[in-house]
């Protein structure tokens, strides 16, 4: 699983300096890692807590954000960790493995942020037929 993140960085990184970003990728690329991992963690929260306790106020999703890209921060960025991560992560010369990575990665992205988008239309559902009443 952690191979899978690193990879998963490195791919974000590389994309980032092919659109001739040399300054900070690796932010960019932590940032990126951080938003996608928060839109799943809070949609997943919104989906129980309001399954389970309709009346629950989030105060804990900006928390949770920061608590991802401090995570990410240590992971990859303290003392360089991502030199060495990009040393092990090396793009593949396979032109299928480029393409079924490119595709994990557009699924992941779209998934995130769908799974995200339909649990906040749920919970204001909720939301609204609690103040209906």
């Amino acid at each position: 699983m952690v191979k899978i993140y690193y990879t998963f960085f490195s791919k974000l990184y590389r994309f980032y300096t092919l659109f001739g970003e040399k300054d900070l990728p690796h932010f960019f690329s932590i940032s990126l890692m951080s938003l996608l991992l928060y839109f799943n963690i809070s949609a997943l929260m919104s989906y129980f807590e309001v399954k389970f306790y309709p009346n629950f106020h989030d105060r804990i999703s900006i928390p949770i954000g920061v608590a991802m890209y401090i995570m990410n921060y240590f992971i990859f960025l303290y003392k360089k960790r991502y030199v060495r991560i990009l040393e092990e992560c090396k793009p593949s010369s396979n032109l299928i493995v480029k393409i079924i990575w490119i595709v994990l990665i557009i699924i992941y992205f779209s998934i995130s942020i769908y799974f995200w988008i339909y649990t906040g239309s749920q919970v204001r559902e909720i939301n609204m037929s609690l103040f209906k009443n």
